[in-house]
Parts: structure tokens; sequence; C-alpha cells
């Protein structure tokens, strides 16, 4: 290993130590310092994505609501996505709450049939922000989950306080991996590949992340993105080894800074280096895109 390689993982050695650390003394439960009077506290997820750096799976936002109605304030912000970018919603996009009914200190909540869609460790985030919300409200002891009426889940427990959840104790856990990025050499316009070591989310999708270090740029000198300057993160999903990338319109109307087909070798050779991405599926707004440029994508990319 040359000089730059063992200083580059020497810094990343350390950056893994300082983090372990923190996660170690991270105290569990909210905060305990009083907040000011009218000021409430909203959960949200830490996103990894954004802010590897941190050792929280959730943080908290303090509003004043300026006389708002407590609850539907809370309600309106943990199902909007946060002003703060280090931070995200728990909940499927464009969802809110059907109801809410508040009967001797239990709070029911009537959630959307999206609600259904989030399982395991993602449904414990977000019954985890729901509960260490609204729960610290005045009046509210408990909090109960309802779809259409009926209890949420099904089987299991569906009724909680916030007694039920400590901060250091939730069920996601830090995930190391290994990123090969492919960026441009702009003299031999070849792709050239880089290492990353990212901290994931153990149920986050690593292929999220590919696409957010590429637009990001690479750590090598001399080498540049494939993607437009301030491309649109896309949608992201697999199925049977295929990634389904979905980006926006906008992204198709984008000038790249090399060649278009530069920028789909150079997605598509960053997703299937992953284990188990074998092609990729270019979407436009839901739909398959027919092409980027002079490059065809009517069929997924190997």
């Amino acid at each position: 290993m040359n000089k730059r390689g063992c200083l580059r993982y020497t810094a990343s050695l350390i950056g893994l130590i300082c983090f372990l650390c923190l996660l170690s003394s991270c105290a569990g439960g909210p905060d305990p310092t009083p907040l000011p009077d009218g000021t409430v506290e909203v959960y949200y997820l830490a996103d990894w994505a954004d802010n590897e750096t941190t050792a929280e799976l959730l943080a908290s936002r303090a509003y004043q609501p300026a006389g708002e109605e407590l609850i539907s304030f809370c309600l309106e912000r943990l199902f909007t996505v946060p002003d703060d970018e280090d931070l995200r919603s728990p909940f499927p996009p464009d969802t809110k709450p059907v109801s809410h009914t508040l009967e001797d200190s239990l709070l029911t909540l009537d959630l959307p049939e999206a609600f259904t869609a989030l399982t395991g460790p993602d449904l414990t985030m977000a019954e985890a922000c729901l509960t260490l919300t609204l729960c610290a409200l005045p009046d509210v002891s408990a909090l109960q989950f309802t779809v259409h009426g009926a209890p949420w889940p099904p089987q299991g427990k569906s009724l909680f306080t916030a007694a039920d959840f400590s901060l250091d104790a939730l069920v996601l856990r830090p995930v190391y991996r290994t990123l090969t990025l492919y960026f441009v050499e702009p003299g031999t316009m070849k792709l050239i590949s880089e290492e990353h070591l990212v901290i994931i989310r153990e149920t986050e999708l690593t292929e999220r992340y590919v696409l957010k270090r590429l637009s990001d740029g690479p750590k090598t000198a001399g080498l540049f993105s494939a993607l437009p300057q301030d491309a649109p993160q896309p949608g992201v999903s697999i199925d049977k080894n295929i990634c389904y990338v979905n980006f926006p319109a906008a992204f198709y109307e984008m000038t790249p800074p090399f060649t278009h087909e530069l920028t789909i070798r150079a997605i598509t050779k960053s997703l299937t280096s992953l284990d188990d991405i074998e092609a990729v599926q270019f979407s436009r707004d839901g739909q398959n895109a027919e092409s980027y440029g002079e490059v065809k994508l009517d069929q997924p990319v190997r």
C-alpha cells in the first residue's frame, strides 16, 4: 500500500473508532433537559445517507406551535419532510393520519393504508417517532395505532408508552460497507473506480448510498462525477437482482458533464458492483425511460 493509501486507511480507521465511541456513549430515552414552556419536541430519523458521522438513530427538533392545537401540530410535523437536511420522516411520502381521538389520556391514531407497508425495523422506528413525540404532550400518556379502525399490527403490540423505547436500544444497527464507485478521468474519458467506506442503517438500501456518493463526487483529484450538476436523487427499488432507478423527468433534460453514455455507464457499473445487482432499469417519473440522449434505456442496462 502506498503512502497516500496508508493515510486514507488510517483516516478511515480513526473515523470508525470515533463513531463507535459516540455510539457507545449515547444515552437512552428522550433528552431529560426540560424544554421552554409552549415548546414541543418532534422525533425524526437521522438521515445517515447525508450525515454518516451521527451516532443517533432518532433525533428531535423543538418547535413552538404558537397556540395551535398540539396533537394536530405534532402530527403535521411528523408526516412532513423536515426542514433539516440531516433528518427525514419515517413515514411513506404523501401520507397523514386519517383521524385521532384522545380519551382518558389514551391517544388513538387511525392511520392510512400506506402505513401497513412498514414492517420490521421500519415499523418500529415509525412507532418510536410517534410515541416519543406524542406521549410527551400534556394529557397524553399512551398511544394506540389503528388502520381503518382495527388495531395495527393485527398481531402484536399496538399500544405504546414512552417507556417502551430507549434511544440507544432501537433495532437499527450500523453496517459498514465499502462501495466501488466509478468516476470519469477527463483526459482518457475512461471510468476509474474508487472505494468509498460508508456507514448504513441495516435496513437501508445500499443502492441509495451508491447514487448519493456518485452525485457527491470522487475523492481523487483529477476525477469527476459523470452525473449532471445538481442531479436530483432518484427513487430506488430492487426486484430479482435488477435495480430500478427512477429519476424525475427533469434529470433526462439535464446536460451531462461528459456524455450521456458515460453517465449511464458510471451509474450502472457502480450499482452492478454490488453483489446482488445484475442490471439497472432506468425510469422516468415511474415509467420506463426510453432513452437518455443517444443511449437506449428501454431494457435493463448491464
